[in-house]
């Protein structure tokens, strides 16, 4: 199939990170608050939630819900690492979740 850049070569995996025909470069995971301090955070955590709340298989992402991080930024909270917004999850149903809620990988996000 096509990715989303149109090119068949990536089939949605755009390797230039494009979104599509004249769409901006999308951020690197650093840009987007992903890097060594979330490291820090995310680590510990799953270390000391091993497993997943959807599931029960171990836990292997820190997933930002309720609240997706974009959202808890967009609402002036400080922190919105800390633990307090954060749920265990494997990674497929952390995939699940975000596809499904927090409108991931350029599905609609639901709305309310």
């Amino acid at each position: 199939g096509r990715g989303r850049c149109g090119r068949s070569c990536c089939a949605g995996r755009c390797k230039d990170r494009a979104h599509g025909p004249g769409s901006p470069p999308r951020p690197t995971i650093t840009e987007q608050g992903y890097g060594a301090r979330w490291r820090a955070v995310r680590d510990p955590f799953i270390a000391a939630h091993r497993t997943c709340v959807d599931c029960g298989a171990p836990s292997t992402d820190a997933d930002h819900a309720p609240t997706s991080r974009r959202d808890l930024l967009a609402q002036g909270v400080d922190d919105p690492d800390d633990w307090q917004y954060l749920q265990p999850r494997c990674h497929p149903c952390h995939s699940r979740k975000t596809a499904a809620v927090d409108g991931g990988w350029g599905h609609a996000k639901p709305t309310a």
